[in-house]
């Protein structure tokens, strides 16, 4: 469904990408001879061109008058002085408007010819979505575009639709409609008590890539000021209780008319603290990880806030196919976001955008719509109208903004129409008429313009170029004369239109903008542009200039091969860069690749020699963006090149090598991020040992702990700040070595924290101080001083806060919840938390560490025994469908999809958890050794070693468990060891059970007795997690002793426990174990068999149904060899 736009053709579309086809003579192309507004009136009189001056209007309209040569009509009251684009655009209208007399010729705005059914369809999909919302299962279709040409058109998801999507698009050709289509229902919502919020994306875009969205939200604030002082209230409250108010600085910087709805002076001091530091951001891609998802989530909150049931909100963005992925990504977040049940998107696009989503395209109107309107609007009856009718269909093909204007150029020639007194009824004047069949209304415009005097024709031609929303200062700076006289008459013809608020000027349609642009000689229009931008360029202050940046960037892009000399070209690659860097501050990521692309481009022959500070920044930033995009070819050369040509001391050399690093930790090439990384530490005199030895650590941990026990937490939160670049540095290396050290090279660790620690205790805080200190915390907790450890943690958390540090909040919620406080606290207390570690670390790009956290949730949930099959997968599902939303499906093959997989065989009755060695079982433990990471072959040993326990299978389980202690070293005294030692120790005890070998049978007993000891020491920090594991392995230590009472009594009171804290699992196993000693050492198969029968139902009762099988099977067994 579709309205009125611009029709450009492929040459200006390509144009607008860069790629001019203009063929141009070298002496007329010199941007320092080209003169964009053409003649001066002297030149123009005499008719000559001056050999040093291009002339940018078509050589036609030089033939022209330079006054305004038209005459006005005969009047009729058929004919009308009145454009009906400005009925089809209009958003609001008044009741006179809406209903303009017949007899004045007007088409009603109210009356959608042919347009019944669209309307129809676009009413009962709002209804569907705000009053029937249906669960979203998948966003179906995504829409990524870049705009014709640009190589970015929409992408399809190669998977079937599932459910309605919450979206509409409107799409059609040029003047068919969409916009008249939008504005009913514009009313509908507005009526209904809705807002509707429109923004238009343009082909020459001079205020960013997000702008239009700005401009929506703009308008929706307007409507609730509109409302009055109680919805003023009502939006205030929603907004503050549903968004972060951390979040409300970066939103106010995107969305400034926030700012205007909330009122608040702190938030205007927040938002401007916050926009230093983001200009002083060393690169604007720094930011692209880890603020690019967060930004999202935070409009999807803000979204929810402003939307409710009885006010909903409707979200118009026309122009579609000039937007770019940026603004698809945020709109995809919107669109995604099941949790809003009031908010609809709408967009309105052209038909010439590839597509294959299943919303109506708006066609022309058939003849009988054409009938109806011209009978209408002239109160024709039908044999009257048919001749009309026909030939504004001709001229037309039944498009209705055609229509308009063919109708407007015919009111011109009174002889247009013959009036048959006999037959009482008009007819076509056929020797007239063919002077119009087939003319474009855009070409009669552009003739129409043709006529105006030269000022006027040179102020339509510089605003058709930059844009909507044109000051006069920019005008001017374009032109280089004073504007003051032909605005004011453009205005009052109508030809543009003057925003109050801000005093820019906009042409008034899109048809009126691809006029004024034609004026321009198509030869000359790279040219053209090139010399307004470098005119801009050069006149504008450095904060005019920033604020209009994204419009001069555009202007030079249409004409960067006409540049001649490479100094300029220094110049205008600054300037790109700086637009790449404002880009990427409103999250516009592939705006700001081109940008940088561009840059890059700009760039001599010697570059690395004439030009070094400008050449590193581009090759670096590019190096960051181009990783975020996946590009590793091109990614390795950069960072190649950097490599042979940087020079040591440069900042920005140093932050290539850093982003060395990351590439290479986020590639699976932990050991080569390692030894670059130390590398580079060394290099910035950090030293890491190469051969970490347990003495060093102890002594390095000793000295540090004396030297923060003289410091109160307070004292360490306002330590001085961080200032020097070295050391900024250092730590933003060993923040990247931090994750690969703790996974890959875990004796290695220690000393990166201690480091970090070491640099933030002598040089300063900084926002990865928090990093530090949460590390610090865990690894206190890993040798067993868990109380000091919490001190830490809670350091940390603050350090988050006093920072704002969103980037490393994910990380130091992993830390915290995931490392620190289950040293001491039950470690359900800590599920939720990591739960939302891993959305915030998705949402910021700190995505190893959102992985992180969502595997300690599920093994703290696997532990916790309370979670039952159901709840688990359930977990793992929400973690999967939120990662792959993110584009992060490559990371659940580490952990997230072997558990489930896992957790499926378990849960079939047929599935084999007892010969893991083939299968599934087999793939994921493979798929856990390839990735090299600790945490997942931890994870995939255990969770087959607890399997194969719970099946009865102990002497395969400690096998299993032998087979990880030799791949990951356990962390003597650690928390994390705890569910490992319980395993362990249960398996040790059951296989001397089963030993028939006296000597074999006494170091299975012993070995047992040395984890049921290390075991009891982490009872003393955290009994809630421990205490229940430590009773069963006493009870099974009295059970092989011979100490009956005590071995009863421990059975009795680990079954207790494990009940009342609600875990199945050490239930079960407290069960079965007591089951197979009552039975078979003690013979009392009643008290044995019902042990074992509520075993084997609380089995069936989590989802273990392979487990219960297979104890089903057990059973049998030993009712035969106790009547044996």
């Amino acid at each position: 469904m579709m309205m009125e736009e611009e029709v450009p053709t492929k040459r200006a579309v390509r144009m607008v990408v860069g790629f001019s086809e203009s063929s141009l003579e070298d002496e007329q192309l010199s941007p320092s001879i080209v003169d964009p507004v053409g003649f001066s009136e002297s030149s123009l009189e005499d008719e000559q061109l001056s050999p040093s001056i291009v002339d940018p209007v078509k050589p036609a309209a030089r033939q022209r008058h330079a006054s305004d040569t038209s005459t006005e009509p005969t009047s009729s009251q058929f004919f009308f002085d009145h454009d009906f684009t400005e009925y089809s655009s209009s958003s609001e209208r008044s009741a006179e408007e809406d209903n303009l007399s017949a007899s004045s010729g007007s088409f009603s705005s109210k009356k959608l010819y042919g347009r019944e059914s669209h309307q129809a369809e676009l009413f009962a999909t709002y209804e569907r979505i705000m009053k029937d919302r249906a669960p979203r299962v998948e966003l179906d279709y995504v829409l990524i575009s870049g705009g014709v040409g640009t190589g970015n058109e929409r992408i399809m998801k190669d998977r079937a639709p599932r459910v309605e999507l919450d979206y509409v698009l409107i799409s059609g050709g040029v003047g068919t409609g969409k916009q008249t289509l939008a504005s009913a229902l514009r009313r509908k919502v507005k009526n209904e008590g809705g807002f509707f919020c429109a923004g238009t994306f343009e082909r020459m875009n001079q205020r960013g890539p997000v702008q239009p969205m700005v401009d929506a939200f703009a308008e929706y604030v307007q409507q609730v000021f509109e409302q009055g002082q109680e919805e003023i209230d009502e939006a205030q409250r929603r907004i503050r209780s549903m968004v972060d108010e951390k979040d409300l600085p970066s939103l106010m910087r995107i969305l400034p008319s926030l700012r205007d709805l909330m009122a608040d002076d702190r938030m205007e001091q927040n938002v401007s603290d916050t926009a230093e530091e983001e200009v002083g951001s060393p690169c604007p891609c720094d930011k692209s990880p880890e603020t690019r998802g967060h930004s999202h989530f935070a409009m999807m909150k803000l979204m929810r806030a402003i939307s409710r049931p009885e006010r909903p909100v409707v979200m118009m963005l026309s122009n579609l196919q000039w937007a770019g992925v940026c603004t698809f990504e945020f709109l995809k977040s919107l669109v995604l976001d099941d949790m809003n049940d009031s908010f609809m998107f709408l967009g309105l696009t052209r038909d010439d955008v590839p597509r294959d989503s299943p919303d109506p395209i708006l066609q022309n109107l058939e003849p009988d719509d054409v009938q109806e309107m011209v009978s209408d609007s002239f109160l024709m009856p039908q044999e009257q109208s048919t001749s009309l009718a026909d030939f504004l269909y001709d001229c037309s093909s039944g498009n209705p903004f055609f229509i308009d204007h063919c109708i407007y150029t015919i009111k011109h020639e009174p002889r247009f129409l013959n009036y048959d007194k006999e037959k009482n009824s008009w007819s076509i004047n056929s020797d007239v008429a063919g002077n119009y069949i087939s003319t474009c209304p855009i070409d009669l415009m552009t003739k129409k313009f043709e006529t105006y005097p030269r000022e006027q024709k040179k102020v339509l031609m510089v605003v058709a170029c930059l844009g909507s929303h044109s000051t006069q200062r920019m005008i001017e700076a374009a032109l280089q004369e004073d504007v003051t006289s032909p605005l004011k008459i453009l205005v009052k013809k109508g030809k543009l239109t003057r925003d109050k608020k801000d005093g820019t000027y906009t042409i008034g349609s899109n048809a009126l903008k691809a006029a004024a642009y034609n004026l321009i000689d198509q030869e000359l229009k790279p040219a053209f542009h090139l010399e307004i931008g470098l005119r801009l360029m050069r006149t504008l202050c450095h904060e005019e200039l920033d604020d209009r940046l994204f419009c001069v960037v555009m202007q030079l892009q249409n004409g960067l091969s006409l540049i001649p000399d490479q100094a300029t070209k220094y110049k205008v690659a600054a300037l790109f860069v700086r637009a790449a860097e404002k880009a990427a501050l409103t999250f516009s990521f592939q705006a700001s690749l081109r940008a940088l692309n561009t840059a890059y481009d700009l760039l001599g022959p010697n570059h690395w020699e004439d030009a070094y500070e400008l050449t590193i920044v581009i090759y670096n930033y590019l190096a960051e963006m181009q990783f975020q995009l996946n590009d590793n070819e091109r990614v390795d050369k950069l960072l190649d090149d950097i490599d042979k040509n940087g020079r040591e001391q440069c900042t920005h050399t140093l932050q290539a090598y850093v982003t060395q690093v990351h590439v290479l930790g986020v590639r699976g090439q932990p050991g080569a991020a390692i030894d670059k990384g130390m590398a580079i530490l060394s290099s910035l005199g950090v030293h890491l040992p190469t051969k970490p030895r347990k003495l060093s650590l102890i002594w390095s941990l000793s000295k540090l702990g004396r030297e923060v026990k003289r410091k109160s937490s307070e004292m360490l939160r306002r330590l001085p700040r961080m200032t020097d670049p070295q050391k900024l540095t250092a730590m933003q290396v060993l923040n990247l070595l931090f994750l690969d050290t703790f996974l890959h090279r875990r004796e290695l660790w220690p000393f990166v924290v201690l480091k970090m620690m070491k640099l933030s205790l002598e040089s300063g805080l900084s926002a990865i101080s928090s990093v530090a200190f949460a590390g610090y915390g865990a690894l206190l907790c890993i040798v067993g001083r868990g109380e000091e450890g919490q001190r830490f943690g809670k350091i940390a958390l603050d350090l988050v806060e006093l920072f704002d540090a969103n980037s490393f909040r994910s990380r130091c919620i992993g830390l915290v919840y995931g490392c620190i406080l289950p040293a001491v606290q039950p470690w359900r207390n800590s599920i939720d938390h990591l739960r939302e570690g891993h959305r915030l670390g998705l949402m910021t790009g700190d995505i190893e560490f959102a992985m992180f956290n969502a595997n300690l949730a599920i093994a703290f949930m696997l532990d916790d025994g309370g979670y039952k099959y159901d709840d688990l997968m359930s977990q793992l599902k929400e973690f999967v469908d939120l990662t792959e939303a993110h584009g992060q499906s490559h990371h659940l093959h580490s952990l997230i999809l072997p558990t489930m997989s896992i957790l499926q065989i378990y849960n079939d009755p047929n599935g084999d958890i007892v010969d893991g060695r083939g299968g599934p079982m087999k793939d994921c433990l493979k798929d856990a050794l390839e990735s090299g990471n600790g945490l997942s072959i931890c994870m995939m040993y255990s969770c087959r070693a607890f399997f194969l326990f719970s099946a009865g299978e102990y002497r395969k389980s400690l096998k299993v468990l032998e087979e990880k202690k030799a791949l990951i070293p356990t962390m003597n005294g650690s928390i994390f060891d705890a569910f490992t030692l319980y395993l362990e120790g249960l398996s040790c005890f059951s296989c001397a059970r089963l030993e028939q070998r006296i000597k074999t049978r006494t170091m299975l007993i012993q070995q047992g007795k040395k984890v049921m000891k290390s075991l009891q020491k982490l009872s003393l920090q955290n009994p809630d997690s421990c205490m229940g594991k430590v009773i069963l392995l006493e009870a099974e230590y009295a059970a092989l002793s011979r100490k009956t009472s005590l071995a009863k009594q421990k059975y009795s009171q680990a079954i207790a426990l494990s009940v009342g804290h609600g875990n199945s699992f050490e239930a079960v196993f407290s069960k079965q174990l007591a089951g197979i000693y009552y039975c078979l050492e003690l013979r009392d198969m009643q008290t044995g068999m019902k042990y074992l029968t509520d075993a084997i139902d609380s089995l069936k009762a989590w989802g273990g149904h392979a487990a219960s099988e297979v104890w089903e099977q057990k059973v049998e067994v030993i009712k035969e060899k106790a009547a044996y």
